[in-house]
């Protein structure tokens, strides 16, 4: 009787453990798999998604033949992200990725407007627009998301204090106060 364990996504995880009943103990194992896969363990790990053979030999040379199929499991990375806004025309908007779910290591693709790439997990130094991520982990479960950054418009205020000139005089003048935006 087999237990299987599922591949995850395109990796090498699988499992298969057996139970083996009636014959005369003790048993020899001989296992056959995909892209040449062999072993003579009664239990295999380590299994790529495909169909696994194998032959049971027991101490009178009785023999008996099982195939066991390991699937594959769907894997959900999770991605959540911290917007920093672009503030008007300037490039220092930023993106603070959190990943969760899958299993690490990652690797990181972003690709953004006006050529933007990088494969850093968090960015920064950004222009306004959507950026695109596509995350993919140890056992080669993806997943993308496209990601905006926003403009955020500050207000810049400008009040004064005028002193007028007296006469013809060239004493006049003007004390400027400049609150919002950025110095």
């Amino acid at each position: 009787v087999p237990t299987v364990g599922l591949t995850a996504c395109t990796g090498s995880t699988g499992t298969i453990g057996l139970e083996v009943t009636g014959g005369t103990p003790a048993y020899s194992y001989s296992w056959t798999g995909p892209a040449s896969f062999t072993a003579d363990t009664k239990d295999i790990t380590g299994l790529a998604t495909g169909m696994y053979t194998v032959v049971i030999t027991d101490l009178n040379g009785c023999i008996t033949t099982l195939d066991v199929e390991v699937g594959t499991q769907d894997v959900t990375i999770d991605l959540t992200e911290v917007i920093t806004p672009a503030i008007c025309t300037s490039n220092n908007g930023g993106i603070d990725l959190s990943i969760a779910g899958g299993t690490a290591p990652y690797t990181i693709s972003w690709t953004g407007p006006n050529g933007f790439n990088s494969s850093d997990e968090d960015i920064t130094s950004l222009a306004a627009g959507t950026y695109t991520v596509t995350v993919t982990d140890a056992n080669g479960c993806t997943t993308t998301k496209d990601i905006e950054v926003t403009v955020e418009i500050q207000t810049i205020e400008l009040t004064e204090v005028i002193t007028p000139a007296i006469c013809t005089s060239s004493n006049g003048g003007i004390d400027l106060s400049i609150a919002g935006g950025t110095a």
